[in-house]
């Protein structure tokens, strides 16, 4: 059985705290039967702690932190997670606390930069941080952790710090199992969704996904756009059965892809038995 427990999302439902960031928990039993607390992404800001403490999770006993990428709503809750005690494994990409940089327009179409990489990558030297370049097995066959090297779709709103477009280099995934179903967390899917489930096909010979649970990075594409990456989805080997898309997805890409597949809301979730 693996529990889904969403801490913070742009949309949370009922009283629990929102803000533009990700922050998943997902907690799953080992061979022996003792349940490892995975913690994927921080948000923005401090928040999810709000909403941890509202939902009766101890974000002290969780044992590891992956931080998808670097950008500041995923990884600025990170201070928040060390004050209340957090003293488990950090995983990250290579390259986690670059400068990056968005680009915005402004009034008349003026283009700004924005810096929206990790709010302060010195906390890194206050965990056990582990840089992951190859799939890494982190709980005895439940929990991976994948890189995807490979450049990202150029996208130049997304930024490096010398002004090209952001490659993601350092986005990692979950792959998290109880043995029989698998839950695949992909914090914003820079990468694309085909691409990234293609490339956890390839790496773990995974194909069969039961959740995907992430943003997909389709906010304010346009439909064409998102009927695209639906079409390359449908033709893939691997198949998911539900999706709990979130954060980057955007609202219009949510209800076409809610159209063509299983989604399900954001909240509290069990997969497997």
């Amino acid at each position: 059985m693996i529990r889904i427990r969403p801490l913070i999302e742009n949309q949370m439902c009922g009283d629990m705290v929102s803000e533009h960031g990700l922050s998943v928990l997902f907690e799953v039993a080992t061979e022996t039967g003792e349940v490892v607390r995975l913690l994927t992404d921080t948000g923005q800001s401090g928040r999810f702690a709000v909403n941890a403490e509202a939902l009766g999770v101890d974000l002290q006993k969780v044992e590891m932190l992956m931080l998808s990428h670097g950008h500041y709503d995923h990884t600025g809750g990170l201070e928040a997670l060390i004050d209340k005690g957090f003293e488990g494994d950090v995983y990250t990409g290579e390259g986690v606390e670059r400068v990056r940089y968005s680009v915005q327009m402004g009034e008349g179409e003026r283009r700004m930069k924005k810096r929206n990489g990790m709010p302060k990558p010195e906390l890194l030297g206050r965990v056990r941080q582990h840089i992951i370049s190859e799939p890494t097995c982190v709980v005895d066959g439940r929990i991976w952790i994948v890189p995807m090297r490979e450049a990202a779709p150029v996208n130049m709103r997304l930024l490096g710090a010398d002004g090209q477009a952001d490659s993601f280099s350092d986005e990692v995934f979950a792959v998290v199992s109880d043995g029989e179903s698998v839950v695949v967390y992909g914090g914003c899917t820079h990468h694309g969704i085909a691409n990234t489930l293609r490339h956890i096909q390839k790496t773990l010979g995974i194909g069969h996904v039961d959740m995907y649970v992430g943003g997909l990075h389709l906010m304010g594409k346009d439909k064409e756009t998102i009927e695209q990456a639906m079409r390359e989805t449908e033709a893939l080997d691997v198949k998911v059965d539900k999706w709990m898309t979130c954060h980057c997805t955007g609202a219009e890409a949510q209800q076409m892809w809610a159209e063509r597949f299983k989604v399900v809301n954001v909240g509290e979730t069990v997969v497997g038995k």
